[in-house]
């Protein structure tokens, strides 16, 4: 397992990440103590929600990413434990909180969404991306809580934006990319699919 974080949840990268989550989430809230609990919360949603894609696109990375620890794992079942303590440890932080009605209803849409998501999802599309890479944006909301602010509304949508020119500039497979400089994503991502696999047959698109 510890193989599986270091490998897919690196803390430099993280950490940070989870910091710039907290931050948005309430940019005038006062308090090294406060900070901390948005930070810790931010890192666990990014934690479960990672955990959650891979688990979902194990299948898929088998093919293009063999050599994953969670690939190679012979069962997933320490995994999805992992990733249901995870989200209950996340549900109970969230009622312990100041305005925790409005970030439960919004953890619970977060976590519906990405379950319908995972379930429908057929292959990889540029409105399939910005679909899942709302999550970032979910998760400043549900770190902010009932203190939502228009300062707090502007910080999340630049989260949001800034996720999506991340993910087309980082992963060269990105539909948004692709789409971005002109190319058709699907026969793009087939294309470079078949050649990874030796086979000239193509399945669903693997998020990496």
């Amino acid at each position: 397992m510890l193989g599986y974080w270091r490998e897919r949840f690196p803390l430099h990268a993280f950490v940070p990440l989870a910091g710039v989550l907290a931050i948005a989430a309430d940019p005038g809230r006062p308090g090294a103590e406060s900070f901390a609990g948005d930070l810790i919360l931010a890192f666990l949603l990014l934690a479960t929600t990672r955990l959650w894609d891979d688990l979902a696109d194990r299948e898929y990375d088998a093919a293009l990413h063999p050599h994953r620890v969670l690939v190679r794992a012979r069962t997933t079942h320490v995994y999805r434990v992992t990733c249901v303590v995870l989200a209950g440890i996340i549900a109970v932080l969230v009622f312990l909180r100041p305005g925790h009605d409005v970030a439960a209803l919004i953890l619970g849409l977060l976590y519906a969404l990405l379950a319908v998501f995972y379930a429908v999802r057929t292959r990889r599309s540029a409105a399939a991306e910005l679909v899942l890479l709302s999550k970032y944006p979910a998760i400043v909301f549900v770190v902010t809580g009932g203190a939502v602010t228009m300062l707090t509304a502007s910080a999340a949508v630049i989260v949001y934006a800034g996720a999506c020119a991340y993910e087309a500039w980082h992963d060269s497979g990105s539909a948004l990319g692709l789409l971005a400089r002109g190319r058709k994503p699907y026969a793009a991502t087939r294309a470079a699919t078949t050649e990874r696999q030796g086979d000239s047959t193509m399945g669903r698109i693997q998020w990496q």
